[in-house]
This record gives C-alpha cells, sequence and structure tokens, in this order.
C-alpha cells in the first residue's frame, strides 16, 4: 500500500513539473493531492508523534518562507504551496537535500531560459514552439526543482 501511494505521488509531483514548463502554474488540485497522499499513508502507516511533527513543522515553515518571498514578487504562489507539499514529505532530514536540489534545477532552468531568450532575440535560428516555453521572459519554473527534490523525498520514504 506503502508503494502504491508513493508511486502516485511521485506522478503527481511529475505532473506538477510538467505544468509549470508548460502553463508556468501549478495546479492546486496536484499539490492538494500529494498532501492528501501524505494524510493518508500516515493513517495507513503511522510514524512517532514527534516524526510527523517535524514534516508538519517543516511544511509550515516552507510555507511561511514560500510566503514572504511570494510577497516580495520573487516567487509564484503555486511554487508557494508545491514547497509545503514537498517539504511536507521531506521533513527536516531530506529538506537540505530538497532545496539543494530545487536551487540547481531552478539554476539549470535560468540558464537554459536565458540561451533560449538569446536565441529568440538573435532571430538567427527560428526557435521551435516547444523551446520558447523555456524562455526567462515567462518566469523560471521552480516548480520543477522543487518537484525533482520531492521525489527524491518521496524515493527516500519507500526505501526507509
Amino acid at each position: 500500500m506503502v508503494e502504491i501511494v508513493c508511486g502516485l505521488v511521485i506522478l503527481l509531483f511529475a505532473g506538477c513539473a510538467a505544468m509549470d514548463v508548460v502553463f508556468r502554474r501549478i495546479p492546486n488540485l496536484l499539490v492538494l493531492a500529494a498532501s492528501a497522499a501524505f494524510a493518508a499513508l500516515m493513517i495507513v502507516s503511522p510514524p512517532s508523534g514527534q516524526t510527523l511533527a517535524l514534516h508538519l513543522l517543516a511544511a509550515a515553515l516552507a510555507f511561511t518562507v514560500g510566503a514572504a518571498c511570494f510577497a516580495k514578487g520573487w516567487i509564484g504562489g503555486g511554487d508557494v504551496k508545491l514547497a509545503a507539499a514537498v517539504l511536507l514529505w521531506a521533513g527536516p532530514a531530506m529538506a537540505p537535500l530538497v532545496l539543494v536540489v530545487t536551487g540547481a534545477g531552478g539554476w539549470l532552468f535560468a540558464l537554459i531560459g536565458l540561451a533560449v531568450r538569446r536565441l529568440e532575440r538573435s532571430r538567427a535560428v527560428p526557435v521551435p514552439r516547444w523551446l520558447g516555453a523555456l524562455s526567462v521572459t515567462r518566469g523560471v519554473p521552480y516548480g520543477v526543482g522543487l518537484s525533482i527534490g520531492g521525489i527524491l523525498a518521496v524515493l527516500h520514504l519507500i526505501k526507509g
């Protein structure tokens, strides 16, 4: 049962990443489903009270910091909600890895987006529409890095 729930969450996080790249939006339903799956897993396979509290604390901290970043206009609201869901799954033990992966993913997509924007501006080569989706003129899809971090956290839970 644990593997099935975790497999579904991996698909949900992958869906969040794909939607963020294509539409620069992360659907609330996917984030809510990933969070609800964590709650279901806690019912099926209950951890110690302290472990659950630490996971909830990590999610609350991610949401609080994310909301402050959103208020400054640095990230989108979907990123805030996804970060909270990812850190809910990661907990404090996996949080450093998730944050590094998220930062690396954001950095990588920013570089790719800058390269695409440069190609678009040069007009030397026609830029395919699918590649234009990666341009930084549309923002950086941090949901990709967050989702990869979330997938790593879920895989860590499966392997125990």
